[in-house]
């Protein structure tokens, strides 16, 4: 592709020179720059500009207080898997919400604090993840379900996932079933 010169003077066109095609690289360098370090300029001065889309959950300090009708509504609205299960978990872990691990540390399952995946602990106490609130807990058990149980679809895969990695008691998925029952975990989702 040719590219000319008007000349206003003969009112012709003339092809570019060399020094037209370095004058007109020039310009265009020089716009590029200017508009590049000018937009660099702006977004440093308005930085919710440049703020990464992201989901922020705010805990309700009114939550914080355990109550189960709470842990089973959230469950619900989270969407949490098989929440029977998990509850008879929290139950069995907490020996019914009254551990020390519960009481001291807001921790609903016996987490210990995750190396692999995004988490809620803010440490370790008694050799297990602690909390700010049973709500952190709660969710950062949907963050293991997430990472670690996405592809179970059925309740006999998640009990043989949590015998083979979840506790170290071997009569870990009867107890959970025998508090499934005598508790009627079923009905209550």
């Amino acid at each position: 592709m040719k590219l000319f010169v008007y000349k206003k003077d003969d009112l012709t066109f003339v092809p570019f020179s060399v020094k037209h095609k370095v004058i007109t690289f020039i310009t265009f360098i020089s716009i590029g720059l200017l508009s590049f370090s000018s937009g660099i300029v702006y977004l440093k001065s308005n930085p919710q500009f440049i703020e990464l889309e992201r989901e922020v959950m705010i805990i309700n300090p009114a939550l914080t207080d355990f109550s189960e009708d709470e842990m089973i509504s959230l469950m619900k609205e989270w969407n949490i898997k098989f929440p029977h299960i998990v509850m008879a978990q929290s139950m069995l872990e907490t020996n019914q919400f009254t551990s020390a691990i519960f009481m001291e540390n807001h921790n609903l399952f016996g987490m210990k604090e995750a190396a692999q995946r995004i988490h809620l602990a803010k440490g370790t106490n008694r050799n297990h993840a602690y909390y700010d609130s049973w709500v952190e807990s709660l969710l950062d058990y949907a963050f293991y379900q997430s990472h670690y149980l996405s592809k179970i679809r059925t309740e006999s895969q998640y009990f043989d996932y949590l015998s083979k990695h979840y506790a170290e008691d071997s009569k870990y998925v009867d107890k959970l079933k025998k508090v499934i029952k005598e508790n009627n975990l079923k009905e209550k989702f």
